[in-house]
C-alpha cells in the first residue's frame, strides 16, 4: 500500500510516501497551505513539480495526545490544519498516529528524543553508511571521469560515488518524523482491512 505520512507543524510540514516498508518515493518539508492544495489535488503525480511521486491511497498523520495542560498557539494551529489535511483527504481513509506511538514503536520506549528516533530509523534501515550513503567519489569529485580527455574514472567506474545513495538519502527537517509515522503504520498495520481508517465524511454524515 502506497502511503503519505505527515508530520504536521503550524506554518510547515515534513511530509513522505512510501510504496511499502522497504520503498520511499520521495520526501520534503511544505507550506500548510501548498501542502493542503496538493492534498485536495489528490496528492497526484505532477503537483508543483512532484513528477515522480506516486498516488497515495491511505493518509497517516502525527497527532497530539491531550496532556491536561495549557496548550501553545502554535499546537492549537497545528491542530486546525491537521484538522484541514483529513477533510481535505476525505472520503479517503486516514490514520492518525500519536508521537508515543513511535516513540514505542521504534525505539521500544516512549521516553526518547527526536535525534534517537532518527538514529533508530537509520540503524533500521543498515546505518549510516547503507541508509544515507551520498558520498562522492574521492578522486573524480562526483564528475564520472578523471584527468586529461575526461576518461571514466577507475575508482567508481564513472559513476560519481565513493557510496551510492541509500533509501534514506536526502530526507531532512520534519521529514525524518514523517518517515517515523510511516514504518508505525507499515508495522502495525501489515495487511489493512476495510474500516482500518475512519471516514471523516460517514462521521460528518451518519446514516
Amino acid at each position: 500500500m502506497t502511503i503519505m505520512a505527515v508530520d504536521p507543524g503550524n506554518v510547515q510540514s515534513g511530509w513522505i510516501v512510501c510504496c511499502g516498508p522497504d520503498e520511499i518515493s520521495g520526501s520534503g518539508v511544505m507550506d500548510n497551505v501548498q501542502m493542503l492544495e496538493w492534498i485536495l489535488d489528490g496528492g497526484t503525480p505532477g503537483f508543483s513539480g512532484l513528477d515522480d511521486i506516486p498516488a497515495a491511497e491511505l493518509l497517516a498523520i502525527e497527532m497530539m495526545r491531550p496532556r491536561g495542560q495549557p496548550v501553545s498557539r502554535e499546537s492549537m494551529a497545528t491542530l486546525i490544519w491537521i484538522g484541514r489535511f483529513i477533510q481535505a483527504w476525505a472520503p479517503r481513509r486516514h490514520k492518525l498516529i500519536e508521537r508515543e506511538e513511535v516513540k514505542m514503536n521504534i525505539c521500544g520506549r516512549t521516553n526518547v528524543k527526536d535525534p534517537n528516533v532518527r538514529q533508530a530509523l537509520i540503524d533500521r534501515f543498515g546505518g549510516d553508511t547503507v541508509a544515507i550513503g551520498g558520498k562522492k567519489c574521492r578522486r573524480c569529485k562526483g564528475k564520472g571521469w578523471f584527468g586529461p580527455g575526461r576518461p571514466t574514472c577507475g575508482e567508481c567506474s564513472g559513476h560519481g560515488w565513493y557510496v551510492r545513495p541509500g533509501p534514506l538519502h536526502g530526507i531532512s527537517g520534519h521529514s525524518w518524523p514523517a518517515l517515523g509515522v510511516a514504518m508505525t503504520f507499515y508495522d502495525q498495520n501489515h495487511e489493512p482491512e476495510d474500516g482500518l481508517c475512519e471516514d471523516i465524511t460517514r462521521k460528518a454524515h451518519p446514516s
